[in-house]
């Protein structure tokens, strides 16, 4: 979806995952992805290019994409906060105080969660918003 939002651009560059074959239909998105800075691999080899996206995988992928802006704060009005992940705390208090993400109404952030259609759809438009 970035790539696309970017204008889906020339690939300068390759990404060095071995689960993402040259005929892959994403390959040229995650290519693009990789060398902006936008994505990281579940490790240095792989990517998972069929695994569903945790909530803050996507907002990492967001933020990254803006430019990873400087942030102060915390997510503490967040239940939750504990089980965000440290590569994507920034990204979280950036995407709170934003408003591309509001949390739950239970006060969770549900970091680890896979995102689904509809979540990732509203948080894109959100940020498109931005």
């Amino acid at each position: 979806v970035l790539y696309r939002m970017a204008g889906s651009p020339n690939v300068k560059g390759s990404e060095p995952f071995d689960d993402v074959s040259k005929d892959y239909w994403a390959q040229k998105a995650i290519a693009w992805a990789y060398n902006k800075g936008v994505v990281e691999g579940v490790d240095s080899k792989h990517f998972a290019p069929d695994d569903a996206v945790t909530r803050a995988q996507l907002v990492a992928m967001l933020y990254r994409y803006a430019g990873a802006p400087g942030v102060k704060g915390d997510l503490k009005a967040y239940s939750d906060a504990a089980t965000v992940p440290a590569y994507a705390k920034n990204a979280f208090i950036w995407a709170t105080k934003k408003g591309v993400v509001n949390g739950y109404p239970n006060g969770t952030l549900a970091p680890n969660n896979s995102a689904s259609r509809a979540e990732m759809a509203t948080i894109i438009a959100r940020f498109d918003k931005l």
